[in-house]
């Protein structure tokens, strides 16, 4: 059961239109107690496992970012349109910035301000089927993505944004018809293709808007600490390195607080 959300099996996470059970805090602290009272490790780690439960005390919410711009964009929508673009032309293939990026943010600006409008007029209906399907897919997507960005909400952008989930995943259905006969058809059986955010509207009705849980404030951490690690460390056993350079750090800015208050 890999979603953290419900209780759908790991077979069916493409499955769009069965509703299954939510988990629950009473259901899971159930499950915990009978695992505990085990007599061997070995059969409350079975119990656990049954059920995908580890026993910690933190609370899951929806990402934007890794959910949707660096998960289900960046590392399958995006992959799939370059595969798309290949297919007609290797040439044109050689116009597409193919680096991977660590800011998530990144793939969020490619899917809004360039994928569609650059590319209808050439992943079109009779020079590549699966790629005119693909954009029918995206366009949902990018819908669905904007509902969940919004800062305020109202009953009616909450209707809206579950339509164009709901779209979501029709549209998935149809590339998925469309590439069945692929030499290596894509996989659509994980958390973030159409399980994950299909929770995320009402995780916005339960906790407020998605920025709220949403990591992309932090996103802009990983360059210095990629800089600190590639240059500052021997690339093993990093964790105290980083720390004591994180520690130089603020005992140097301290002291230049220091001598700009007696400037």
């Amino acid at each position: 059961l890999p979603c953290p959300t419900c209780e759908v099996p790991a077979t069916e996470l493409d499955n769009h239109t069965v509703e299954y059970p939510l988990r629950t805090g009473k259901r899971a602290q159930a499950i915990l107690v009978e695992a505990l009272s085990q007599p061997t490790m070995a059969k409350c780690d079975a119990i656990l496992q049954r059920w995908s439960l580890r026993p910690i005390q933190v609370s899951i919410s929806f990402d934007r970012l890794h959910a949707f711009h660096s998960g289900l964009f960046g590392h399958h929508l995006w992959k799939e349109f370059k595969q798309r673009v290949e297919d007609i032309s290797t040439n044109a293939l050689k116009l597409i910035d193919t680096h991977c990026f660590t800011d998530g943010s990144k793939y969020e600006d490619i899917s809004k301000q360039n994928i569609l409008f650059v590319s209808h007029n050439v992943l079109t209906k009779a020079a590549s089927p699966s790629g005119y399907q693909l954009l029918c897919l995206i366009q949902p997507y990018l819908e669905e993505d904007m509902y969940i960005g919004l800062p305020v909400h109202t009953e009616w952008t909450l209707i809206d944004g579950e339509q164009a989930q709901a779209e979501f995943g029709a549209r998935l259905e149809e590339y998925k018809a469309t590439t069945q006969n692929d030499r290596q058809p894509k996989n659509w059986k994980f958390p973030k293709a159409p399980n994950t955010h299909r929770h995320a509207f009402d995780d916005i009705r339960a906790k407020g808007a998605s920025r709220n849980t949403n990591t992309k404030p932090n996103e802009k951490m990983h360059h210095p600490k990629k800089v600190v690690y590639q240059f500052g460390t021997n690339h093993r056993n990093a964790a105290p390195q980083l720390l004591r350079i994180d520690h130089n750090f603020y005992v140097a800015e301290h002291i230049q607080h220091n001598i700009d208050r007696l400037d």
